[in-house]
């Protein structure tokens, strides 16, 4: 890998989401985010874009069956090929200008989307007329992520209006990160189930309730539920693998969350709309 690396020599550091290689690609970012914590290239704008951009990667490697063990020595040749290059290494800062580069491009977009292996996150900088500036669509009509209508933006979860039976509350179950430090998604067979195989099982789940429901009406008219969840939801979400599900309890109804590349997606909204 680090033969690999050192011919790659850091090149196509672009922001765009899609990659001949997924491998190249989170072995150039990661390299070029290290080389950058030794010397400071990049201001933190030019940093969350090379974070988000290693991220997809290494969601689309998981999601395409590598395991955690491989990805983690992939990581550590990268960091490894960077740290022994000098910050005024020519190829580095070569690589360094085209990251800019690619920057200017990428900071122009107002929405991203985020794929999974199911499931998309869609991300705006600047929300749209629903109000999202981060979403999920879920079977059914609903929604889940981040919703900017009103004073301060809020964790939601909107669903379809159910007349005289729409639920009174709702819950987000995750795996309790305290008590199974990693899912068992390396084990072979396990992605052929689909999203439901990186649910978390009872004995590793916290369960997350709203903390209130309101019956709101959307500017095209239609009616619907809307629970709000404490802001610390969507942290707790990324944090976990991007192979894993949360699962929503609605009354009698469940849906999943697919928490793929949720945490690129945040990275890319930290970055204000130019």
């Amino acid at each position: 890998m680090l033969r690999l690396f050192l011919a790659l020599g850091l090149a196509s550091l672009t922001m765009a989401q899609a990659s001949p290689s997924a491998q190249a690609t989170f072995a150039e970012r990661r390299a070029l985010l290290e080389a950058d914590r030794a010397c400071r290239y990049f201001n933190a704008d030019v940093r969350a874009a090379l974070q988000a951009g290693a991220l997809q990667a290494r969601g689309a490697l998981l999601r395409g069956g590598w395991t955690s063990a491989r990805l983690t020595e992939l990581e550590n040749a990268a960091i490894a090929a960077a740290q022994a290059r000098a910050c005024r290494d020519p190829r580095t800062l070569a690589a360094v200008e085209r990251a800019r580069t690619g920057f200017a491009a990428w900071a122009r977009l107002n929405t991203m989307r985020f794929d999974g292996g199911e499931r998309a996150w869609v991300a705006r900088r600047v929300e749209d007329s629903t109000g999202w500036r981060l979403v999920q669509d879920l079977p059914g009509g609903g929604a889940f992520g981040l919703q900017a209508l009103g004073p301060r933006p809020y964790v939601a979860l909107m669903l379809p209006h159910a007349g005289a039976g729409a639920p009174a509350t709702a819950e987000i179950i995750l795996r309790d990160t305290t008590r199974a430090r990693a899912p068992l998604l390396d084990v072979p067979g396990r992605r052929v189930q689909g999203l439901r195989a990186g649910a978390p099982t009872p004995a590793i789940a916290r369960h997350v309730l709203a903390r209130n429901r309101t019956i709101e009406t959307s500017r095209s008219g239609a009616r619907r539920v809307v629970f709000a969840f404490p802001d610390t939801l969507l942290a707790e979400l990324a944090a976990l693998d991007p192979r894993e599900a949360a699962e929503v309890r609605v009354g009698g109804a469940r849906m999943l969350i697919e928490i793929g590349d949720l945490a690129a997606a945040r990275a890319f909204l930290s970055v204000p709309p130019r």
